[in-house]
């Protein structure tokens, strides 16, 4: 019994001075490498402690060099996913220099998600604007037919944002498209509905991992419009909407001073007179239109149009009042009625939808920066949503661009709501508008 006493007592002691020399080394940091094992009826020392000061120390060193590497290997990770997209921007007009530019400066560049490469754009002054404008990205200047051959045939671009007018747009969609190169143009798609339908079908034979195209400034992606489809469906669905689009516009706007805008070439014209504004800036209101009234209301719906068109602002010398009605009718039975009046010009700028749902209203009216939505139903709302669209649009096509890489689902499915189609499907349902204004006649699509 004396030598078992005597054992153990020799055991505690070495374990003490073995506590004292670690807990110099490690300043009380580690836990006591000395327990009882109670089924043994005797003290143990830790593995690590019967080293002594030293062996605590390289247990820690090892400990310190696993979590070294560790955290190395996530950072490699992470690296690899944060491979900035290499890109470059085609165009360098009022949109480019005060959406674009302080979108990809932001997050996107921050957190190395777009890097841009170069800048092009019709002329050398506002190709030199547009990369003086940029802080973080050094862009290389581009300008004229010859530059644009060189950033379509360069194969460290990999994805371009198209900023131009609809119809040259089109045209340098299809090069890039062809050249590989992911494309993220602006609405409208396009001016005429065959070359849009041409353009997609010659996109759709590039095969099943043909690059994404999808399309920008899209009231789809605004949270808003997101928000509200989902509301209405809670509500029963649509049963009439009511979009009053009131815009100032004068020549003390940016947007006056844009020759394309003021073309009957480069945009459509009706019996002569152009359409700029009317076709421009309105179609992004048929995506929202759209949007609200949800997939179930439209796909596939028989869309009749009728609409009458006038000239209030004599300066502008174009058509700038639309006013005009869409009805969707479905094949499971359920319609539902769009007034639309949209006015270039308005005294004051004013956007409202009043939507008349089965269970509920609903109304958005769009103040500067935001958007206020309120209604009644189940219960009151009241909500506010920051402007956000171009920010959320211009994030998914980097996602889809990424996700094409490693082949994580078919191109339909990346481009989702910014695809060329559901472009094609809001210029259909404006030229519509439009056509029946000129014939004074119902038009069916």
């Amino acid at each position: 019994m004396a030598d078992w006493l005597g054992g153990q007592c020799s055991v505690v002691r070495r374990a003490a001075a073995i506590v004292r020399s670690s807990s110099r080394v490690t300043r009380g940091r580690t836990a006591s490498p000395i327990k009882f094992n109670t089924r043994a009826r005797r003290w143990d020392v830790s593995r690590t402690a019967k080293g002594g000061g030293r062996g605590v120390v390289r247990a820690r060193q090892r400990k310190n060099r696993r979590m070294a590497a560790t955290k190395g290997s996530q950072e490699g990770t992470q690296e690899g996913i944060s491979t900035p997209m290499r890109c470059a921007i085609l165009g360098g007009g009022t949109f480019a220099q005060n959406t674009y530019v302080p979108i990809l400066e932001g997050d996107l560049w921050k957190f190395s998600k777009i890097a841009v490469d170069a800048v092009w754009s019709r002329s050398e002054e506002t190709a030199k604007t547009l990369s003086l404008s940029m802080w973080h990205n050094k862009a290389e200047v581009h300008f004229g037919d010859a530059d644009l051959d060189a950033i379509i045939g360069s194969d460290s671009i990999e994805a371009v944002f198209i900023v131009l007018p609809p119809r040259p747009a089109l045209e340098i969609t299809l090069r890039c498209l062809r050249a590989g190169k992911h494309v993220l143009g602006e609405k409208p798609v396009g001016t005429n509905v065959e070359e849009i339908e041409a353009a997609i079908r010659e996109h759709v034979g590039m095969g099943q991992w043909r690059p994404i195209w999808g399309i920008a400034e899209n009231y789809r992606f605004e949270e808003t419009y997101e928000f509200v489809s989902k509301i209405v469906a809670g509500l029963g669905g649509v049963i009439t909407l009511s979009l009053n689009a009131s815009c100032a516009l004068s020549d003390s706007s940016p947007y006056w001073h844009t020759p394309w805008r003021h073309s009957t070439v480069e945009l459509p014209e009706v019996d002569g007179i152009g359409i700029g504004y009317l076709f421009e800036g309105p179609v992004h209101f048929m995506a929202a239109i759209r949007k609200i009234l949800g997939q179930e209301a439209c796909s596939g719906a028989r869309v009749t149009a009728s609409a009458t068109l006038m000239q209030q602002n004599r300066e502008l010398k174009q058509h700038d009042t639309i006013s005009g009605f869409l009805r969707f009718d479905t094949d499971a039975g359920s319609s539902c009625a769009c007034a639309v009046n949209i006015c270039y010009a308005a005294y004051k700028p004013r956007v409202q939808f009043v939507i008349t749902c089965r269970r509920g209203n609903i109304v958005i009216e769009r103040v500067p920066g935001k958007y206020v939505i309120s209604g009644d139903g189940v219960e009151p709302l009241m909500h506010e949503i920051p402007f956000n669209g171009v920010d959320r649009e211009i994030s998914y096509f980097i996602d889809a661009v990424r996700k094409h890489k490693g082949r994580e689902a078919p191109v339909e499915d990346l481009e989702g709501e910014c695809s060329a189609r559901e472009a094609l499907l809001d210029v259909q349902h404006l030229l519509a508008l439009f056509r029946s204004a000129s014939t004074s006649q119902v038009v069916t699509l």
